[in-house]
């Protein structure tokens, strides 16, 4: 499955294909009109499977490919990738770490819609393991181009002590870099910060 695969509409799907089908069927290749209608239904069948262009939003789950173990020190350093700043807290907890692979997940995102601090936002996402993602995940989002420059997102990471950090990420236009901080669950995030976490099953 491609990395940048999305949630496919299998009804709307159904019916292309049918429509497809009725085609070829009744084949008239020396028609104008068929050959316009068969092109016309690749297209839309193309459409409905094509990879998602971002950036994430609460319509545009993205399904993020199963992926390896990193150092964030070397994604740092890649020059090819888009550039980070990293925040005191992020480096002390992340910087230093050999992180371990994530398996393939689907993830939405919700803006919030009331001030609420961090161990609030998790309760209502329905406890730790229903609302944490990882450092290499959201990496991905951000070099694949899936989050928006205009926006603030906020990524529930457990660290290497097993402890639970807020990850605020952002894009810095004056420095053309991604801002990545680690904060506390105590920490209160203002209505209309972008909560990342994994679709739920």
């Amino acid at each position: 499955m491609s990395p940048k695969a999305k949630s496919i509409n299998l009804d709307q799907l159904q019916g292309e294909v049918e429509k497809l089908l009725a085609l070829l069927i009744d084949r008239q290749p020396g028609m104008m009109s068929w050959n316009q209608c068969l092109g016309e239904r690749l297209d839309g069948i193309l459409a409905l499977i094509a990879e998602p262009s971002g950036p994430l939003t609460p319509n545009n789950p993205i399904l993020i490919p199963a992926l390896p173990a990193y150092s964030v020190a070397d994604r740092r350093a890649d020059t090819t990738k888009p550039k980070l700043y990293l925040g005191g807290q992020f480096k002390k907890e992340f910087l230093g770490q050999d992180l371990s692979g994530t398996a393939e997940t689907l993830v939405c995102v919700n803006p919030l819609e009331q001030s609420s601090d961090g161990s609030t936002i998790i309760s209502k996402l329905g406890g730790e393991q229903a609302s944490e993602t990882s450092v290499g995940q959201m990496l991905w989002l951000i070099d694949n181009g899936m989050l928006d420059t205009n926006k603030w997102y906020v990524f529930f990471i457990g660290g290497a002590d097993g402890k639970f950090w807020a990850v605020r990420c952002g894009w810095l236009s004056g420095y053309s870099e991604w801002a990545l901080e680690a904060y506390s669950l105590s920490n209160v995030w203002l209505a209309g910060y972008q909560i990342v976490s994994p679709v739920s099953q």
